[in-house]
């Protein structure tokens, strides 16, 4: 097991919108110094909701998977899919949604 690689105090983020189920959720990503993904929030607009709570939960268990080496692509593959290769829940749709919008805005939007 690889030991757990703490993001610093100050970091790189970014923030977008997902849309799951008729539900809208904020995502923010948070970046070690070098530019990899190290944690993921997940909020929804109606707070303590069994949705937001499951999203929440997910999100803390994606970051630590991320923190200790873990990578997002693995995860997104992971997730459970619908026939059309869309995703059955929230945390697919996050890691799917990420991996579109970083590739192209880590080179401008993310200190590395």
């Amino acid at each position: 097991m690889t030991d757990r690689q703490r993001l610093p105090a100050r970091r790189g983020a970014l923030n977008f919108e997902v849309e799951h189920n008729l539900r809208r959720y904020t995502v923010a990503l948070g970046f070690h110094d070098d530019g990899r993904l190290g944690e993921i929030f997940v909020t929804s607009t109606k707070a303590g909701s069994d949705s937001q709570i499951v999203a929440n939960e997910a999100a803390v268990l994606a970051s630590l998977l991320l923190q200790f080496g873990g990578d997002i692509e693995g995860m997104a593959d992971a997730m459970p899919r619908n026939e059309d290769g869309s995703p059955q829940g929230i945390m697919g749709a996050v890691l799917d949604a990420a991996l579109l919008i970083i590739p192209e805005e880590t080179e401008t939007s993310v200190p590395a």
